[in-house]
């Protein structure tokens, strides 16, 4: 029996755009007889749950569900609960309500897959009300993940990826950047399609751009929950910071510093220590 490909969809309050993403997955090349979507309401008040019942009850999706599973709080949070709607669907892809893919996603993911790898990124548009730029991803390389999130929540991923991480993670609001650094951590193999498959959007306001008004602890959460994927100094920057230490700044948002960083840091405290202690003396 094939396996259906499960396609979980976490919304707060994002019910206009909700047309625009159903009708991304009405034109995907691979058929809908094969996909298992899953509409995951986190309380939103604008009516997106009728709504999203609405389109996707109109499509021929193998299984389709919504359902409130809020008030949670966390995007981490709805897409766990997402996942438990999901059934045995396998690969899975999370998206948010905002999100857009253009029609060959899901074959380039799947053709990645079939190949051997067990997280498949696109590269993808990043668009704003002002304007939009396409972001080729790197090559996966461990030591860029450990510095920069070099993927999004659009990729695609094996069940089994899922399983062993026990799910996204709610104690950064970083979750996407921590689910991948977990997985690479675990071993697991990723694979970049080189094509511009998936629409990002950005908004001034929502919860990633509030997650960016809190960068410095969200990074920092990260390298403290999974130290061992991170060198030693960088580990000491995170300690240091959750605790407040004035020495370990964020440096610049969505970046974690390297290990050379992390010395220039304490290197620049130190001399600004020294240079108070001879002006008070």
């Amino acid at each position: 029996m094939v396996s259906l490909i499960g396609v979980v969809i976490s919304n707060r309050d994002y019910g206009p755009r909700l047309p625009g993403l159903f009708a991304s997955l009405a034109a995907q090349t691979v058929g809908l007889q094969r996909v298992a979507c899953v509409f995951a309401d986190d309380a939103s008040s604008d009516g997106s749950l009728e709504k999203a019942r609405a389109l996707g009850s109109a499509l021929p999706f193998a299984r389709f569900e919504a359902r409130a599973v809020g008030p949670l709080g966390h995007p981490a949070r709805t897409r766990n609960a997402g996942f438990d709607l999901a059934g045995a669907a396998d690969p899975l892809l999370f998206l948010d309500a905002d999100d857009l893919l253009l029609p060959r996603y899901l074959e380039a993911c799947l053709e990645a897959l079939e190949r051997g790898a067990q997280v498949v990124a696109c590269d993808y548009e990043e668009r704003s009300p002002e304007d939009s730029r396409i972001v080729r991803l790197a090559d996966f390389d461990p030591a860029l993940l450990r510095t920069q999130n070099i993927l999004g929540i659009g990729s695609m991923m094996r069940r089994e990826v899922f399983l062993a991480l026990e799910g996204f993670r709610d104690h950064s609001d970083y979750e996407d950047w921590d689910f991948w650094v977990r997985a690479a951590h675990g071993g697991f193999r990723f694979a970049r399609v080189p094509e511009a498959l998936y629409v990002h959007m950005r908004h001034g306001v929502g919860f990633s751009s509030r997650a960016e008004a809190r960068d410095g602890r969200a990074k920092a959460a990260i390298v403290a929950a999974t130290p061992g994927f991170f060198p030693p100094e960088t580990r000491r920057w995170a300690k240091a910071l959750l605790e407040g230490k004035p020495w370990a700044q964020p440096l610049a948002r969505g970046v974690i510093p390297r290990e050379e960083d992390v010395r220039a840091l304490r290197d620049a405290w130190a001399a600004l220590r020294t240079a108070r202690a001879r002006r008070e003396g």
